[in-house]
C-alpha cells in the first residue's frame, strides 16, 4: 500500500556567534532557526504542519555541522527509543569540543504513541498519525535538543496538527518540509512501500450493503537485529462502521514467536541474525458487520553490527547504455575487518576488488532488460553480512523532472553525497543566474534555491561549492557597487543570500575559484596579475604568487584547483593559446611553482588548445582539463605529465566529488549532467535528456 509520510529534517550549525534556544512556532507555519546568545549552536526542528490521521510522520536526523572539524557528526551512537512516549535519544563519543554528543526528540504535548526506527544507516524514525478521539483535532508538540561534548546546547519545537478524517475520505497528500537542501545519507537506498492490500476500497460493499473495512498494515520497515519492531494497523479504518478485531500473522522468514498479535499494533524482537533477511506479515481485520479485509508489510532485518556498504558508482538508477560496467564504493566493518564483497545479478555474484575500506569491479556484464538490478554484498571476517540493490535503466532516453538550464558555472555534491548543487543561468541570461540542487536518486531538478535579482551579480565569470557550509563563492561585477568593480561573493544557502566577501577594484579580471582544506579561497586576477587567497574566517586577503614566483612566474591564469585532501598544493591554468599545468608549492617559503604538463611537449602525449577548466584528484594522481570551445576532456598525470584525451566526453562545466572520486559534467550544448568513473571512463546519465 502507498502511503503517505511528512519529513523533519534536522539542520545542526554551530556559528562564531549566536546559540541556540527554545522556539515555539505557534500557528504560523514554522519560523527560522531559534538562538539565545548563550551557547554557540543553533538548530531547526522544522515548520509546523497539518497531517491526516494515520499519515506516517518521519523525524529525519540529518546532522550537518558548519565551521567545525572535518566530518562533525554523532560517532558510534547509542540509541534509545521509549515505548508509549514516542521519545528519541541518540547519544555517542566525541573527538573535539565541538562534537555533537547527544540528539533527542522529546514529545511536550499529544497523546502516548510509540515510534519506529526505519533507517538503519542514519538513525531515522516514524510514527503513524494517532487518532483525535472526539476531537476535530490534536496537536502534537515536539522538542529537539542537540548538546556538544563542551556541555553546550540548543533546543527548538516543532507543531504537528493532526486533523481528524471526514467519513469516506482518506489522506491523500503528504506534508514535506526541509530545513536544510540537502536529505538523506550517501548512497544506500531505502524501500519505499511496496504492501499490497487485498481488501476492497472503502466505496466496496458486501451483497449485504455492508461497506467493507480497509486494513493498512503500514509502510515497510528496515532494523537491526534484536531492536524492538512495532507494526502499526491504527490506519485501518471502517467507514460505515468500526474495526473490532485485528488478527496479525507471519507469512514468511524465519519463524518469531508473536504476542499479543490480536490488536490493532505488533510488538516484537527481530531476531538475532548474522544475514539480513527479509520477514513478511499480514494484518487481517475485520468490522462490526463480520467482512474483513487484509495488508501486507515487509521487515527487512540486518545483523547487529553489520557492515556497513556503499555504492559510488554507478549512482542510484541512472541511464546507461553500455554493455558491461564497472561498479565501487565503500565497505567498513564494525570491530572487526571485511572478509568480501561480492557484486551482480540474481544469484550469479563475483568477487570485487578490496583495498582498504574501498572495493571495486571492472568490467561486470549486464544482462539484458529495460532495467537490471544488480546487488552489493558485503561480509565480515565473523560473517555477519550486509547487502544492498542498485537499478541501472538501459533503455531509458531523459531522467528527472524540473527546471532547465543553459550554463553552469559551478557546481559540487552536498555533504551527504545525495544531492548535485548548480550555480547556472537559464535561456542564456546573466540575469537568470539561480541556484538548484539535482537529486541524486530521482535525477530531478528542485525549484530555485537562490535567484539573483537584477541588483545583485552580475556578469558572472565563475563559482565554486563549499560542502562543509554549503556556500557557493562566486566571482562577478557587482550592480550594487561601483561600475566595474569586481568581487568575491559568498552565497549562504541556509539563509538564501549573499554578501560581498572581497573587491578587488575596477580593473581586476577574477578567472578561476577553489575553496581549500586550509580554510582560504584560491583564485586568479589576470589584471595584476597573481593568484590571490582569501582567508574565510578573517576575510584578509593575500597574494600567493605573482611574476616574482620562483621557476615559473604566474603571469595570466583562467583557472585554478586543488584536493581537499591536500591543502599543500594548489594547480592552474596558464591564459595561454596551448594549455599547460602548473603545480604550487604553499609549503614552500617563498612559494615556488613548477611545470606538470606543457602541450607543446608532444613526448608527453595529445596537444590541448585553449583548456578553461581545470580539476585534481590527488589519490588518483589524476588532473582533469575541459577545453573553452569545443569542450573535449582531457586527463593528465599530476606525477609525469602525460596527457590523453578522453572519447565520447564534450563538458560545458566539470565538478568533482573528492569523497567518492567522481567527475560531474554538464554535456556541452545539452541540458544533461552526467557522472564519470575516473578509473574506467565510464559515465551514467542522472539528470537531463541524451
Amino acid at each position: 500500500m502507498q502511503r503517505l509520510f511528512a519529513h523533519l529534517i534536522i539542520v545542526l550549525a554551530l556559528t562564531a556567534c549566536g546559540s541556540g534556544g527554545g522556539g515555539n512556532k505557534g500557528g504560523n507555519g514554522g519560523g527560522g532557526p531559534v538562538t539565545t546568545p548563550s551557547a554557540a549552536l543553533s538548530v531547526d526542528a522544522g515548520p509546523d504542519r497539518t497531517v491526516g490521521v494515520g499519515e506516517k510522520v518521519t523525524l529525519t536526523t540529518e546532522v550537518k555541522v558548519v565551521n567545525a572539524n572535518p566530518g562533525t557528526v554523532i560517532s558510534s551512537p547509542n540509541l534509545t527509543i521509549t515505548s508509549g512516549t514516542g521519545n528519541i535519544e541518540i547519544g555517542g563519543s566525541s573527538k573535539t569540543l565541538t562534537d555533537i554528543v547527544r540528539l533527542s526528540w522529546t514529545r511536550l504535548e499529544g497523546p502516548s504513541f510509540s515510534v519506529t526506527r526505519n533507517d538503519i544507516s542514519s538513525g531515522n524514525f516514524w510514527f503513524e498519525a494517532p487518532s483525535t478521539g472526539t476531537a476535530d483535532s490534536v496537536d502534537i508538540v515536539y522538542q529537539l535538543t542537540i548538546t556538544n561534548a563542551e556541555g553546550k546546547s540548543a533546543s527548538d519545537t516543532v507543531k504537528i496538527t493532526v486533523k481528524k478524517l471526514a467519513s469516506g475520505s482518506s489522506s491523500t497528500s503528504s506534508s514535506t518540509s526541509t530545513s536544510s537542501s540537502s536529505s538523506g545519507t550517501g548512497g544506500t537506498e531505502k524501500p519505499t512501500s511496496s504492501s499490497s492490500s487485498s481488501s476492497s476500497s472503502s466505496s466496496s460493499s458486501s451483497s449485504s450493503g455492508n461497506m467493507l473495512p480497509v486494513a493498512n498494515a503500514g509502510r515497510d520497515i528496515e532494523a537491526i537485529g534484536e531492536e524492538t519492531i512495532i507494526l502499526s494497523g491504527v490506519a485501518s479504518k471502517d467507514t460505515d462502521g468500526s474495526i473490532v478485531n485485528y488478527v496479525w500473522s507471519q507469512l514468511s522468514g524465519t519463524p518469531i514467536t508473536l504476542v499479543d498479535s490480536a490488536k490493532a499494533s505488533l510488538e516484537f524482537k527481530a531476531p538475532a541474525i548474522k544475514a539480513a533477511e527479509v520477514y513478511e506479515f499480514q494484518l487481517t481485520v475485520t468490522d462490526n458487520a463480520g467482512a474483513t479485509a487484509v495488508d501486507k508489510v515487509m521487515v527487512t532485518v540486518t545483523p547487529k553490527d553489520a557492515p556497513v556498504i556503499d555504492v559510488y558508482f554507478p549512482t542510484p538508477a541512472g541511464i546507461y547504455k553500455e554493455a558491461s560496467i564497472s561498479v565501487f564504493g565503500s565497505a567498513k566493518a564494525i570491530e572487526t575487518q571485511i572478509e568480501k564483497v561480492e557484486v551482480g545479478f540474481g544469484d550469479e555474484l563475483a568477487s570485487a576488488n578490496i583495498d582498504g575500506s574501498q572495493w571495486r569491479i571492472d568490467n561486470l556484464p549486464l544482462p539484458s532488460g529495460d532495467k537490471v538490478v544488480f546487488t552489493v554484498k558485503a561480509t565480515d571476517a565473523l560473517g555477519r553480512t550486509t547487502q544492498l540493490s542498485r537499478t541501472i535503466d538501459r533503455t531509458g532516453s531523459a531522467r528527472g523532472t524540473g527546471q532547465a538550464w543553459s550554463e553552469v558555472y559551478g557546481m559540487g555534491v552536498n555533504n551527504f553525497g545525495t544531492k548535485l548543487m548548480m550555480f547556472a543561468i537559464t535561456d542564456n541570461k546573466l540575469i537568470n543566474q539561480r541556484i538548484f540542487s539535482i537529486d541524486l536518486a530521482s535525477g530531478d531538478r528542485s525549484a530555485d534555491l537562490y535567484r539573483v535579482t537584477s541588483d545583485a551579480l552580475f556578469d558572472l565569470s565563475r563559482a565554486t561549492y563549499d560542502k562543509a557550509t554549503d556556500k557557493f563563492y562566486a566571482s562577478a561585477e557587482d550592480r550594487t557597487l561601483p561600475i566595474n568593480t569586481q568581487a568575491i561573493f559568498e552565497v549562504d544557502l541556509t539563509t538564501r543570500k549573499h554578501s560581498v566577501l572581497a573587491t578587488f577594484g575596477t580593473f581586476a579580471t577574477l578567472r578561476g575559484l577553489v575553496v581549500n582544506a586550509d580554510g582560504r579561497i584560491y583564485g586568479a586576477d589576470n589584471a595584476a596579475p597573481n593568484i590571490f587567497s582569501i582567508d574565510l574566517a578573517t576575510k584578509e586577503t593575500a597574494v600567493v604568487a605573482n611574476r616574482q614566483t620562483n621557476t615559473i612566474p604566474i603571469e595570466y591564469s583562467i583557472d585554478v584547483a586543488a584536493d581537499p585532501t591536500n591543502k599543500s598544493k594548489l594547480y592552474f591554468l596558464p591564459y595561454l593559446t596551448s594549455s599547460a599545468v602548473v603545480e604550487v608549492d604553499l609549503t614552500s617559503m617563498p612559494v615556488s611553482s613548477k611545470l606538470v604538463s606543457d602541450s607543446s611537449d608532444t613526448n608527453q602525449g595529445v596537444a590541448i588548445r585553449k583548456a578553461s577548466r581545470i580539476l585534481v584528484d590527488l589519490a588518483l594522481n589524476k588532473i582533469f582539463l575541459a577545453t573553452q570551445e569545443t569542450g573535449e576532456l582531457y586527463e593528465v598525470n599530476a606525477t609525469t605529465g602525460a596527457r590523453v584525451q578522453i572519447d565520447g566526453i564534450f563538458a560545458q562545466s566539470i565538478g568533482y566529488d573528492h569523497d567518492r572520486h567522481l567527475l560531474y559534467y554538464n554535456e556541452k550544448s545539452k541540458n544533461a549532467i552526467w557522472v564519470m568513473d575516473p578509473v574506467s571512463k565510464r559515465r551514467v546519465l542522472i539528470s537531463g535528456a541524451l
